[in-house]
Protein backbone atom coordinates (compact mmCIF):
# COMPACT_ATOMS: atom_id res chain seq x y z
CA UNK A 1 0.00 0.00 0.00
CA UNK A 2 2.93 2.32 0.65
CA UNK A 3 4.14 1.90 -2.92
CA UNK A 4 0.69 2.88 -4.23
CA UNK A 5 0.76 5.97 -2.02
CA UNK A 6 4.21 6.99 -3.28
CA UNK A 7 3.08 6.53 -6.87
CA UNK A 8 0.08 8.74 -6.10
CA UNK A 9 2.35 11.47 -4.71
CA UNK A 10 4.58 11.45 -7.78
CA UNK A 11 2.00 11.05 -10.55
CA UNK A 12 -1.03 12.91 -9.19
CA UNK A 13 0.32 15.29 -6.57
CA UNK A 14 3.41 15.92 -8.68
CA UNK A 15 5.79 15.93 -5.75
CA UNK A 16 9.50 15.65 -6.39
CA UNK A 17 11.30 12.32 -6.09
CA UNK A 18 13.20 13.69 -3.11
CA UNK A 19 9.99 14.53 -1.24
CA UNK A 20 8.41 11.20 -2.16
CA UNK A 21 11.45 9.33 -0.80
CA UNK A 22 11.15 11.27 2.46
CA UNK A 23 7.51 10.17 2.81
CA UNK A 24 8.46 6.58 2.02
CA UNK A 25 11.29 6.57 4.56
CA UNK A 26 9.03 7.89 7.32
CA UNK A 27 6.34 5.31 6.63
CA UNK A 28 8.79 2.41 6.48
CA UNK A 29 10.25 3.48 9.81
CA UNK A 30 6.78 3.33 11.31
CA UNK A 31 6.23 -0.12 9.79
CA UNK A 32 9.51 -1.33 11.33
CA UNK A 33 8.35 -0.10 14.74
CA UNK A 34 5.01 -1.88 14.37
CA UNK A 35 6.78 -5.13 13.46
CA UNK A 36 8.74 -4.90 16.70
CA UNK A 37 5.46 -4.75 18.63
CA UNK A 38 3.80 -7.46 16.54
CA UNK A 39 5.50 -9.18 13.56
CA UNK A 40 2.24 -9.56 11.63
CA UNK A 41 0.98 -5.99 12.17
CA UNK A 42 0.10 -3.75 9.21
CA UNK A 43 0.30 0.00 8.99
CA UNK A 44 -3.17 0.19 7.45
CA UNK A 45 -4.69 -1.39 10.57
CA UNK A 46 -2.83 0.64 13.20
CA UNK A 47 -4.83 2.70 15.72
CA UNK A 48 -4.08 6.13 17.10
CA UNK A 49 -2.72 4.74 20.39
CA UNK A 50 -0.08 2.69 18.59
CA UNK A 51 0.89 5.64 16.42
CA UNK A 52 1.14 7.86 19.50
CA UNK A 53 3.49 5.33 21.12
CA UNK A 54 5.70 5.56 18.04
CA UNK A 55 5.77 9.35 18.30
CA UNK A 56 6.75 9.13 21.98
CA UNK A 57 9.48 6.65 21.07
CA UNK A 58 10.90 9.06 18.51
CA UNK A 59 10.98 11.81 21.14
CA UNK A 60 12.80 9.52 23.57
CA UNK A 61 15.36 8.77 20.86
CA UNK A 62 16.25 12.47 20.77
CA UNK A 63 14.64 13.51 17.48
CA UNK A 64 13.76 17.17 17.24
CA UNK A 65 10.13 18.27 17.28
CA UNK A 66 10.49 19.43 13.69
CA UNK A 67 11.62 15.98 12.53
CA UNK A 68 8.84 14.28 14.48
CA UNK A 69 6.24 16.63 13.00
CA UNK A 70 7.44 15.72 9.52
CA UNK A 71 6.88 12.04 10.28
CA UNK A 72 3.43 12.83 11.68
CA UNK A 73 2.67 14.75 8.47
CA UNK A 74 3.70 11.68 6.46
CA UNK A 75 1.31 9.52 8.46
CA UNK A 76 -1.54 12.00 8.08
CA UNK A 77 -1.03 12.18 4.31
CA UNK A 78 -0.88 8.38 4.06
CA UNK A 79 -4.11 7.78 6.00
CA UNK A 80 -5.88 10.57 4.16
CA UNK A 81 -4.96 8.76 0.93
CA UNK A 82 -6.34 5.49 2.35
CA UNK A 83 -9.60 7.18 3.34
CA UNK A 84 -10.04 8.83 -0.07
CA UNK A 85 -9.43 5.50 -1.81
CA UNK A 86 -11.81 3.78 0.68
CA UNK A 87 -9.12 1.38 1.91
CA UNK A 88 -9.90 2.26 5.54
CA UNK A 89 -13.08 3.51 7.21
CA UNK A 90 -11.48 5.72 9.89
CA UNK A 91 -8.44 7.96 10.02
CA UNK A 92 -6.44 7.27 13.22
CA UNK A 93 -4.22 10.32 12.72
CA UNK A 94 -7.11 12.72 13.38
CA UNK A 95 -6.33 12.25 17.08
CA UNK A 96 -2.60 12.67 16.54
CA UNK A 97 -1.38 16.19 17.36
CA UNK A 98 1.81 17.81 16.15
CA UNK A 99 4.42 19.07 18.59
CA UNK A 100 5.12 22.70 19.38
CA UNK A 101 8.09 24.24 17.58
CA UNK A 102 10.49 26.89 18.75
CA UNK A 103 10.39 30.16 16.83
CA UNK A 104 13.91 30.14 15.40
CA UNK A 105 15.21 33.10 13.45
CA UNK A 106 16.47 32.29 9.94
CA UNK A 107 20.23 31.99 9.55
CA UNK A 108 21.76 34.76 7.47
CA UNK A 109 25.34 35.10 6.33
CA UNK A 110 27.21 38.37 6.19
CA UNK A 111 27.41 39.57 2.62
CA UNK A 112 30.99 40.81 2.88
CA UNK A 113 32.15 37.39 4.06
CA UNK A 114 30.44 35.71 1.11
CA UNK A 115 31.89 38.18 -1.36
CA UNK A 116 35.35 37.63 0.11
CA UNK A 117 34.90 33.91 -0.46
CA UNK A 118 33.72 34.28 -4.06
CA UNK A 119 36.09 37.08 -5.07
CA UNK A 120 39.26 36.43 -3.08
CA UNK A 121 39.46 32.69 -2.41
CA UNK A 122 42.00 30.98 -4.66
CA UNK A 123 40.14 27.97 -6.02
CA UNK A 124 42.42 25.37 -7.56
CA UNK A 125 42.76 25.50 -11.34
CA UNK A 126 41.42 21.95 -11.62
CA UNK A 127 38.14 20.30 -12.47
CA UNK A 128 37.13 20.08 -8.81
CA UNK A 129 38.21 23.65 -8.07
CA UNK A 130 36.14 25.15 -10.88
CA UNK A 131 33.19 22.89 -10.10
CA UNK A 132 33.19 23.94 -6.45
CA UNK A 133 33.37 27.62 -7.41
CA UNK A 134 30.53 27.14 -9.88
CA UNK A 135 28.34 25.47 -7.22
CA UNK A 136 28.82 28.37 -4.79
CA UNK A 137 28.29 31.01 -7.48
CA UNK A 138 25.09 29.37 -8.73
CA UNK A 139 23.58 28.92 -5.27
CA UNK A 140 24.36 32.48 -4.21
CA UNK A 141 23.90 34.21 -7.56
CA UNK A 142 20.57 32.62 -8.53
CA UNK A 143 18.97 31.33 -5.30
CA UNK A 144 18.09 27.97 -6.82
CA UNK A 145 17.28 24.95 -4.66
CA UNK A 146 19.66 22.04 -4.18
CA UNK A 147 17.46 19.67 -6.20
CA UNK A 148 17.25 22.22 -9.02
CA UNK A 149 21.03 22.60 -9.00
CA UNK A 150 21.63 18.85 -9.25
CA UNK A 151 19.12 18.49 -12.11
CA UNK A 152 20.55 21.38 -14.14
CA UNK A 153 21.46 20.37 -17.70
CA UNK A 154 23.97 21.96 -20.05
CA UNK A 155 21.26 22.90 -22.51
CA UNK A 156 19.44 24.86 -19.80
CA UNK A 157 22.35 27.30 -19.46
CA UNK A 158 22.18 30.25 -21.87
CA UNK A 159 25.57 31.97 -21.81
CA UNK A 160 24.56 34.57 -24.38
CA UNK A 161 21.61 35.87 -22.37
CA UNK A 162 23.11 34.96 -18.96
CA UNK A 163 20.13 32.88 -17.83
CA UNK A 164 19.41 29.35 -16.66
CA UNK A 165 16.18 27.36 -16.94
CA UNK A 166 15.32 25.24 -13.92
CA UNK A 167 12.50 22.82 -13.24
CA UNK A 168 11.22 23.54 -9.74
CA UNK A 169 8.46 22.29 -7.49
CA UNK A 170 5.31 21.17 -9.24
CA UNK A 171 7.30 20.68 -12.46
CA UNK A 172 7.20 24.44 -13.04
CA UNK A 173 9.95 25.86 -15.22
CA UNK A 174 11.58 29.19 -14.36
CA UNK A 175 14.15 31.30 -16.18
CA UNK A 176 16.65 32.92 -13.83
CA UNK A 177 19.33 35.53 -14.67
CA UNK A 178 22.86 35.19 -13.33
CA UNK A 179 25.80 37.62 -13.04
CA UNK A 180 27.97 38.14 -16.08
CA UNK A 181 31.11 36.96 -14.27
CA UNK A 182 29.50 33.54 -13.82
CA UNK A 183 29.75 33.05 -17.58
CA UNK A 184 33.54 32.77 -17.38
CA UNK A 185 33.29 30.27 -14.52
CA UNK A 186 30.89 28.07 -16.51
CA UNK A 187 33.11 28.15 -19.61
CA UNK A 188 36.26 27.30 -17.64
CA UNK A 189 34.47 24.51 -15.77
CA UNK A 190 33.22 23.00 -19.02
CA UNK A 191 36.74 23.04 -20.45
CA UNK A 192 38.09 21.20 -17.40
CA UNK A 193 35.17 18.76 -17.47
CA UNK A 194 35.87 17.93 -21.12
CA UNK A 195 39.43 16.91 -20.29
CA UNK A 196 38.27 14.95 -17.25
CA UNK A 197 35.34 12.99 -18.67
CA UNK A 198 33.14 12.95 -21.75
CA UNK A 199 30.34 10.85 -20.25
CA UNK A 200 28.26 13.29 -18.19
CA UNK A 201 24.75 12.51 -19.50
CA UNK A 202 24.11 16.15 -20.35
CA UNK A 203 24.16 17.25 -16.70
CA UNK A 204 26.07 20.40 -15.84
CA UNK A 205 27.54 19.21 -12.53
CA UNK A 206 29.23 15.85 -12.29
CA UNK A 207 31.75 14.07 -10.08
CA UNK A 208 35.34 13.31 -11.04
CA UNK A 209 34.10 9.93 -12.30
CA UNK A 210 31.59 11.59 -14.63
CA UNK A 211 28.58 10.57 -12.53
CA UNK A 212 25.84 12.99 -11.43
CA UNK A 213 26.61 15.00 -8.30
CA UNK A 214 24.65 13.95 -5.22
CA UNK A 215 23.22 16.02 -2.34
CA UNK A 216 25.83 15.06 0.28
CA UNK A 217 28.67 16.13 -2.03
CA UNK A 218 27.15 19.60 -2.35
CA UNK A 219 26.52 19.79 1.39
CA UNK A 220 30.13 18.88 2.13
CA UNK A 221 31.71 21.40 -0.21
CA UNK A 222 29.36 24.23 0.85
CA UNK A 223 30.08 23.44 4.50
CA UNK A 224 33.82 23.40 3.82
CA UNK A 225 34.01 26.82 2.19
CA UNK A 226 31.44 28.62 4.35
CA UNK A 227 33.13 27.50 7.57
CA UNK A 228 36.41 28.97 6.38
CA UNK A 229 34.98 32.41 5.58
CA UNK A 230 31.74 32.92 7.52
CA UNK A 231 30.41 32.65 11.06
CA UNK A 232 26.92 31.19 11.32
CA UNK A 233 25.01 28.55 13.24
CA UNK A 234 24.40 26.42 10.16
CA UNK A 235 26.13 25.93 6.83
CA UNK A 236 24.08 24.49 4.00
CA UNK A 237 22.98 25.23 0.41
CA UNK A 238 19.65 26.46 1.74
CA UNK A 239 21.40 29.12 3.84
CA UNK A 240 22.75 30.58 0.59
CA UNK A 241 19.20 30.60 -0.76
CA UNK A 242 18.10 32.53 2.33
CA UNK A 243 20.85 35.06 1.68
CA UNK A 244 19.74 35.46 -1.93
CA UNK A 245 16.07 36.02 -1.02
CA UNK A 246 17.00 38.43 1.80
CA UNK A 247 18.71 40.71 -0.71
CA UNK A 248 15.83 40.76 -3.20
CA UNK A 249 14.65 44.29 -4.05
CA UNK A 250 11.08 45.05 -3.02
CA UNK A 251 10.62 48.79 -3.45
CA UNK A 252 10.55 48.96 -7.23
CA UNK A 253 8.75 47.44 -10.16
CA UNK A 254 11.60 45.08 -11.00
CA UNK A 255 11.65 43.75 -7.45
CA UNK A 256 7.91 43.12 -7.52
CA UNK A 257 8.31 41.16 -10.75
CA UNK A 258 11.05 39.07 -9.16
CA UNK A 259 8.93 38.32 -6.10
CA UNK A 260 5.92 37.45 -8.24
CA UNK A 261 8.01 34.86 -10.05
CA UNK A 262 9.05 33.23 -6.78
CA UNK A 263 12.20 35.26 -6.03
CA UNK A 264 13.58 34.80 -9.53
CA UNK A 265 13.10 36.86 -12.66
CA UNK A 266 11.89 35.70 -16.04
CA UNK A 267 13.72 36.55 -19.21
CA UNK A 268 11.48 39.35 -20.49
CA UNK A 269 11.11 41.07 -17.12
CA UNK A 270 14.77 41.19 -16.14
CA UNK A 271 15.75 44.76 -15.20
CA UNK A 272 18.63 46.23 -17.19
CA UNK A 273 20.00 47.36 -13.83
CA UNK A 274 21.46 43.86 -13.34
CA UNK A 275 22.74 43.10 -16.84
CA UNK A 276 26.47 42.76 -17.44
CA UNK A 277 27.44 42.91 -13.75
CA UNK A 278 30.02 41.04 -11.71
CA UNK A 279 28.92 39.11 -8.64
CA UNK A 280 29.77 42.03 -6.34
CA UNK A 281 28.13 44.63 -8.63
CA UNK A 282 25.11 42.36 -9.13
CA UNK A 283 24.27 42.28 -5.42
CA UNK A 284 25.32 45.87 -4.74
CA UNK A 285 22.89 47.11 -7.39
CA UNK A 286 20.09 44.93 -6.06
CA UNK A 287 20.71 46.14 -2.52
CA UNK A 288 20.86 49.79 -3.60
CA UNK A 289 17.68 49.34 -5.61
CA UNK A 290 15.83 47.98 -2.57
CA UNK A 291 17.28 50.45 -0.08
CA UNK A 292 16.63 53.66 -1.96
CA UNK A 293 13.54 52.65 -3.93
CA UNK A 294 15.45 53.20 -7.15
CA UNK A 295 13.08 53.38 -10.11
CA UNK A 296 13.69 51.01 -13.00
CA UNK A 297 11.78 50.74 -16.19
CA UNK A 298 9.49 47.75 -16.39
CA UNK A 299 8.65 46.09 -19.73
CA UNK A 300 5.04 47.33 -19.58
CA UNK A 301 6.12 50.88 -18.75
CA UNK A 302 8.68 50.81 -21.54
CA UNK A 303 5.99 49.87 -24.06
CA UNK A 304 3.84 52.76 -22.85
CA UNK A 305 6.79 55.13 -22.96
CA UNK A 306 6.45 55.97 -19.26
CA UNK A 307 9.00 55.41 -16.48
CA UNK A 308 8.04 53.32 -13.50
CA UNK A 309 7.03 55.55 -10.59
CA UNK A 310 8.27 55.07 -7.07
CA UNK A 311 5.96 53.75 -4.42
Amino acid sequence: MISAFIQYLVSEKRLSQHTARAYETDLKQCVSFLHVLAPDSQLEKANHRTLRVWVLTLAQQGLSNRSINRKIASLKAFYKFLCVKAYVAQNPTLQLSTLRLKSDLPVFLKEQELLDLLDNHLFEDTFEGWRNKLVLELLYGTGIRLAELLALHDEAVDLYDSTIRVLGKGKKERTIPFPKSLRQVIERYRDCRATKTSNHSGLLLVTTAGKPCYPMLIYRLVNKYLRAYTHADRYSPHVLRHKFSFQQPSNNEAGRVWQKQGMEAVDDSRPTLFRGATVREFHERRRASARFGRATESPSAARRGKPTSRR
